[in-house]
């Protein structure tokens, strides 16, 4: 059964038609330690990924400050399976200058707008931390969240053939239209 699913992934994932993408909306909760203090913020947002590049665009929109952070990275893809259910699980590596993140979720077979299947997770909880040197104090970062996944998106995205580069700028226009900054 392993070795069936591992086969399965093996031939959705190197379909030489289009890649798809999966757009998240995310709540994040993230405390930053540190530079003298200890902070914590909330975050939303979208996480975008890329099933034939594995590329993820993440973008942490801070609705008190009106500011986002765009972070991309690579994903590792795992699929686990326990007794009854499988488990997708992403690694996401490297996130700010080191550190990284997983998600988990309960593996849901579907399409996305086209007429590939793919194993994705509905939603997810997400778990993570990463260290910043960048400003001569070392800064900690540890988040906890969910995503979720938005469908009407996705498949609205494939079905229109957009890219994740596309998809993600689309979702920054509406941030900078809503008078949002880019951190």
């Amino acid at each position: 059964m392993k070795i069936q699913i591992l086969l399965a992934l093996a031939l959705l994932f190197a379909s030489t038609a289009s890649a798809e993408v999966v757009i998240y909306t995310q709540t994040i909760t993230s405390t930053a330690t540190g530079a003298g203090g200890v902070k914590t913020t909330s975050y939303t947002g979208w996480l975008v990924y890329d099933t034939d590049t594995q590329e993820v665009l993440d973008a942490l929109v801070n609705s008190k400050s009106k500011t986002f952070y765009e972070i991309g990275s690579g994903a590792e893809l795992h699929l686990l399976k326990s007794s009854a259910t499988a488990y997708t699980l992403w690694a996401l590596v490297p996130l700010y200058n080191s550190g990284g993140a997983t998600f988990k979720g309960t593996t849901s077979l579907m399409t996305l707008g086209t007429a590939n299947l793919f194993y994705v997770p509905k939603t997810a909880a997400v778990k993570g931390s990463s260290i910043d040197s960048g400003s001569g104090d070392d800064v900690l970062y540890e988040f906890t969240g969910t995503i979720t996944l938005n469908l009407t998106a996705t498949k609205a995205a494939n079905m229109a053939s957009q890219n994740i580069g596309t998809v993600f700028s689309n979702l920054e226009n509406g941030l900078f239209i809503k008078g949002y900054t880019a951190l």
